[in-house]
């Protein structure tokens, strides 16, 4: 069997696997009762708090490998459990941890793939743009990650971007885990100043990425603009 034709099994073997999970999220009837009955569950490990943190962070990077659509629910679980800033910190790093092994995973699928094509479209530092992209919730971790995992980013630099790109958001929602006893529905938590920092967070990861829109886009005239010259014709200005 040749290198390649093992790396679509693993891909296709991932994949099954992620859609599996994911169908089996959709499927339940999540509700902040729910959370909260997980979240007792652990306390009868309550003796054993390495085993509770343990469990925690093995589940969190599990969902994050599999691109599952639950960080919110482990942000408000670790907020529960561990309390605002602690929860902020185990979350973070269980998310940079998950985050760490899809992006080694993808490079390892995607070997062959030459980076260069993609990094001459994104002037400037990465691991800047990766923190800006991390800040806000609009844009989607998977992808983030598969992006990163295309450029080849050094591991270290994106897993510091990571943790504190993703940390402002995570202490939103480990702040108010507390109110969990007190809803229904996981919906019931957004309240106005909580819907705002989220605002806030995203109008500042887009103003930073604003700016580095523009230089792709001169980037880009300069780009076609040198290939269009041979023959004599003038690229788009910037």
């Amino acid at each position: 069997m040749s290198k390649t034709t093992k790396r679509h099994l693993t891909l296709g073997l991932y994949l099954l696997v992620g859609a599996t999970f994911l169908a089996a999220y959709l499927a339940s009837d999540l509700s902040a009762r729910n959370l909260l009955d997980a979240a007792r569950l652990t306390h009868l490990l309550g003796d054993h708090p390495l085993l509770v943190l343990g469990l925690f962070m093995g589940a969190c990077m599990l969902t994050v490998f599999l691109a599952l659509p639950t960080n919110v629910l482990f942000y408000l679980l670790a907020g529960y459990l561990f309390g605002p800033l602690e929860g902020a910190l185990v979350a973070g790093s269980a998310v940079t941890l998950g985050s760490l092994a899809v992006v080694a995973f993808y490079r390892y699928l995607f070997r062959d793939f030459d980076p260069a094509r993609i990094r001459r479209l994104l002037p400037g530092n990465l691991s800047r743009l990766l923190l800006l992209l991390r800040l806000s919730p609009v844009f989607p971790a998977p992808l983030i990650n598969l992006l990163c995992a295309a450029l080849r980013m050094r591991l270290p630099a994106f897993a510091l971007s990571t943790f504190f790109g993703s940390l402002p958001l995570i202490l939103v929602y480990t702040a108010i885990a507390g109110q969990l006893e007190s809803v229904q529905r996981l919906e019931d938590l957004y309240s106005g100043q909580v819907i705002g920092l989220i605002v806030l967070l995203t109008l500042m990861s887009l103003i930073g990425l604003s700016g580095r829109l523009g230089r792709l886009k001169a980037h880009l005239s300069g780009v076609v603009g040198s290939h269009l010259s041979p023959y004599g014709v003038e690229g788009p200005s910037a």
